[in-house]
Order: C-alpha cells, then structure tokens, then sequence
C-alpha cells in the first residue's frame, strides 16, 4: 500500500492541475476550439486558411431595454483564399459566442433568428448538436466581417451571399461558422424568402452550396497552444461588430425562475 500511495498522489496531482486549468479558446491551425463545456471544434477547410482571429466583449440586443445590457465574449476566426490582395472572392468566418451573465441571459432559440428574405432549416450533426442552416443575402455595409477586409486594404462585394450554421450548445453558449461569396446580380433579392425558384437560380443554389461545404465540426476539443497564429489581417475595424446580425439577440431569464414557490 505503501508503494501504491506515490503513484496515487500523481494521479491525483494530475487531475487537480487539469480540472485547474484556465478557460481557453483560440485557434490551433485552422480550428477555431475552446477547452470550455460544452466542448467544439470547428475546423475551415483547405483550400481556406486562417487569415485573422481574435476575441472581443461585445454588447449584443435583448428583450429587456430596461435591464443592463447582455454581453458576450466573441471569438471568432476568419479564413479566406489566395494571396493578400485584390477583391475577396471567397470568404468564412466562425464564432464561439458565450454570454458572460448566465444568471440573467439566455440565447433566443436560433429558428427565432432569422434575417429577411432568408431561408432556414434545422437538423441534428454528427456532433450531436442541433444545427440551424441559413441562406441569407449579407450587405457589406456595417457588415463587421466586410469591414475587417477594408480595414486590411481588401475590397469586398456590395452584397454577399451567404449559408450560415448556428448551434446553441447550451443556453449561454452558441456556434456559428458561415461561408459567402460575392453576389453581383446572382439572384434576385428575394429568391431566398421562396421556395420554388427558376432552373437558373436553383442551379447556381446548387453550386453554391457545395462550395459552402467548407467547415467539419467535431463535439471535442482540440489542444490549443501558446503560440499565436500566423495574422494576414492585422487591423481591426474600428467599431464593434453588430453582433445582432451576426449572433442573435439574448433573452432575459423569467423573474419567476429565481423566485421561491
């Protein structure tokens, strides 16, 4: 027992340094990842690649005006392809969206959040989570994305169109990856609000589609390092992303909940 009790205490040291061990979310390679519960991968694909990534506080609207306002921690990691100039022709994105006040915010339900003149579905991933599909038109006007691009020297498209992914992981905590491409007269403003679409727009839906394939996502985290990622995109925009638009709106817990029966 006596020999036992040296190896017991390294086992027991090591779990106490692991269940210590900061709360992190970053990005290793071209996975944005956290080591947070619940747990999350979401990985761009080749030939996509990191071209920023970083982590801001950001205000997002709620349903309660006169409450203190909801806040959330918003990394995010953004891919893109080619070389550091010229117009975007290909851009993605994703956000790992927490609400630091769990007590008094929760995230409205995702099939709540939906933009005009978007189409949206829900179907359980292979991660086990519950995703909600958005085709949607994006102007890249007061798009924070958009303006991330400008700020580094990029021109972008006036109107993007874009497939986005949300998952509430829990209440308080959300994914997002989005793909998009420019939008020069591909379709109508409209189309997307419709389901019967004529044989020219439905083809180009087709091929979009298959391009926006660009992300996996795994139910596990991924070892982040203390190395910081390579950023193409240095310069941030100066104003806040509009994370309404980019995240959803949070909901004020019912008072009811918290008070004795």
């Amino acid at each position: 027992m006596a020999r036992l009790f040296p190896l017991f205490s390294l086992f027991l040291g090591l779990a106490l340094a692991a269940g210590c061990s900061p709360a992190r979310t970053g990005v290793a390679g071209n996975t944005l990842s956290t080591n947070t519960k619940p747990p999350i991968s979401i990985t761009a694909k080749a030939p996509l690649r990191l071209m920023a990534s970083g982590s801001l506080a950001v205000s997002i609207p709620n349903d309660k005006e006169t409450l203190s306002s909801a806040v959330i921690s918003f990394p995010y990691a953004v891919f893109g392809e080619g070389d550091a100039s010229g117009p975007v022709t290909r851009h993605a994105h994703a956000i790992l969206a927490k609400l630091e006040d769990s007590q008094n915010w929760s995230f409205q339900p995702d099939t709540v959040w939906k933009p005009r003149n978007a189409s949206i579905t829900s179907s359980k991933g292979p991660d086990g989570y519950t995703w909600t599909t958005q085709l949607l038109l994006v102007p890249s006007q007061g798009d924070w994305f958009s303006d991330l691009w400008v700020a580094n020297g990029r021109s972008v498209p006036k109107i993007w169109l874009a497939k986005r992914w949300s998952a509430l992981l829990d209440d308080t905590t959300k994914a997002i990856y989005e793909y998009r491409e420019p939008c020069a007269g591909c379709l109508p403003e409209d189309a997307l609000a419709f389901p019967l679409l004529d044989a020219d727009s439905a083809a180009r839906l087709k091929e979009f589609s298959n391009r926006a394939a660009a992300f996996t996502t795994s139910a596990q985290n991924t070892p982040l390092t203390d190395t910081a990622p390579e950023q193409t995109l240095r310069a941030r925009p100066e104003k806040l992303p509009n994370a309404g638009k980019l995240v959803g709106e949070a909901l004020a817990r019912s008072s009811k909940d918290s008070s004795p029966d």
